[in-house]
């Protein structure tokens, strides 16, 4: 199943692309490998496409979670090691939410 094509993320609603050269830009911007962008300008999370469905969810997580700092501002208190925070929570995360369904269920229906 293929990510939705937008997301709310805070007061801002989010394109999600699926985009093999936008990812490849932003490695080369970056000197990395990467598998996604947050765009807080363009209010876009880019991703890049064939990953196995796994990596791909940890990976869109891990983008939202780029854009959450943004929204509340935290990026601003992590200024330093932002990616650090956000590589280290999204498999986490990730990882708590599949193993809870009974806790994801109240979480959304509370």
């Amino acid at each position: 199943m293929p990510p939705p094509t937008h997301i709310q993320i805070g007061p801002f609603n989010v394109s999600v692309i699926l985009d093999d050269d936008a990812a490849n830009r932003a490695s080369i911007s970056h000197k990395t490998d990467i598998d996604g962008e947050w765009d807080s300008r363009a209010l876009t999370l880019t991703i890049r496409p064939g990953m196995a469905a796994d990596k791909e969810a940890e990976t869109v997580l891990h983008e939202v979670l780029h854009g959450l700092t943004f929204t509340t501002g935290l990026v601003h208190d992590i200024p330093d090691d932002e990616e650090g925070v956000v590589t280290r929570l999204a498999p986490a995360l990730l990882d708590t939410l599949r193993r809870n369904p009974k806790l994801v269920a109240y979480l959304l229906n509370g």
